[in-house]
């Protein structure tokens, strides 16, 4: 007696087909911009660098107090933006004067290292960008 059981690749050439449709979208990019911009911001107006590490303290007789966020006007910071870069990236940037000076510091002030990404925010933008939109395809 032959036992037969039919087994359907469809659905599975279905969730490949899906992923390879995510990872050639020029949304891919634009996502992961959007999600490095609005990161920087977020990490910074909390205070902390590219290294997930807190901004030096401002000087003892500036008349700034508190923990440094780079937010005195707004206009640094929600001068932080993205753009289209290749098929699958993107550009992250502030258009702003006194941005250089936070990110490179000068011989008066210390460096605020504030435009990039941490290790954890590669992290992060993996899951935003990839395993999460990989989570629906395939629930």
């Amino acid at each position: 007696m032959l036992i037969k059981v039919y087994v359907d690749a469809w659905e599975a050439q279905n969730t490949l087909q899906a992923i390879e449709d995510i990872l050639s979208s020029p949304e891919l990019g634009l996502a992961a911009g959007s999600f490095a911009a609005g990161r920087v911001v977020e990490r910074t107006l909390a205070g902390k660098d590219v290294n997930d590490s807190i901004f030096t303290p401002y000087a003892a007789g500036t008349r700034k107090f508190g923990t440094p966020n780079l937010y005195e006007t707004g206009e640094m910071l929600g001068s932080v933006g993205y753009s289209p870069a290749g098929s699958s990236g993107a550009d992250v940037s502030c258009d702003s004067e006194i941005a250089k000076y936070h990110q490179d510091g000068t011989s008066r002030m210390p460096q605020r290292k504030f435009i990039g990404l941490s290790d954890n925010d590669k992290l992060d933008l993996f899951d935003e960008v990839f395993n999460n939109p990989l989570k629906e395809i395939t629930s």
